[in-house]
C-alpha cells in the first residue's frame, strides 16, 4: 500500500505536461505496468528530470547548478539548426506531477545547455533510459523467481 503524502509534499509538486516521443511513451507505460515495484510515471519523470539536470550540469557547467533563467521559456517549435531535417518525431502529451524545484532545475539546465536540444528530446532520452532500467529490474526479478522455483522443485525431488 502506498503511503499517503503530506499536504506539504503535495503543495511542492507542480503539474507538467511533457511531450514524449511516442515509442518512448509506450515503452515507459509498459515498463511501469509490468514492473512489480509499483512506481508511478510521475515518480519516474521526477527522478529522470533530476538526473538529467545533474548530468547536464556536470557536462556543461563544471558540476555546478545553472543560474536561474531571467526570462520565461518561449513556446513553439525550436529552430532547425545546421541544415537539419524538418521531420520531427511524433510526440505524445504525458501529464505528470513533479517537484517544483526539480522542474525548475531541469528547465534551467536544458535552457543553458549549448546543444540546443529541446525539453521534449532531453526528457524522452531520460525516460527511455528509465524504462530500460525498469525492464531490466523486471527481468531480473523474473529470473530470480524462476531460479527459486527450480530450487524448490529440486529440493522436493530429494
Amino acid at each position: 500500500m502506498r503511503a499517503k503524502h503530506s499536504l506539504e509534499q503535495c503543495q511542492s509538486k507542480i503539474r507538467m505536461t511533457l511531450l514524449i516521443e511516442e515509442p518512448v511513451a509506450s515503452q515507459l507505460r509498459k515498463a511501469v505496468f509490468d514492473t512489480e515495484t509499483r512506481y508511478t510515471i510521475s515518480e519516474i519523470a521526477n527522478e529522470s528530470m533530476k538526473r538529467s539536470a545533474q548530468l547536464l550540469e556536470r557536462l556543461y557547467n563544471g558540476g555546478e547548478q545553472f543560474p536561474k533563467r531571467r526570462h520565461a521559456l518561449t513556446g513553439g517549435r525550436p529552430p532547425i539548426l545546421n541544415g537539419g531535417s524538418s521531420k520531427r518525431a511524433v510526440a505524445t502529451p504525458m501529464t505528470v506531477y513533479v517537484e517544483r524545484e526539480v522542474a525548475e532545475r531541469f528547465r534551467d539546465a536544458v535552457y543553458y545547455t549549448p546543444t540546443h536540444e529541446t525539453i521534449t528530446r532531453v526528457i524522452s532520452k531520460a525516460l527511455g533510459h528509465a524504462a530500460r532500467i525498469l525492464n531490466r529490474k523486471r527481468m531480473t526479478a523474473e529470473r530470480k523467481r524462476k531460479l527459486g522455483e527450480t530450487r524448490k522443485v529440486s529440493e522436493d525431488l530429494l
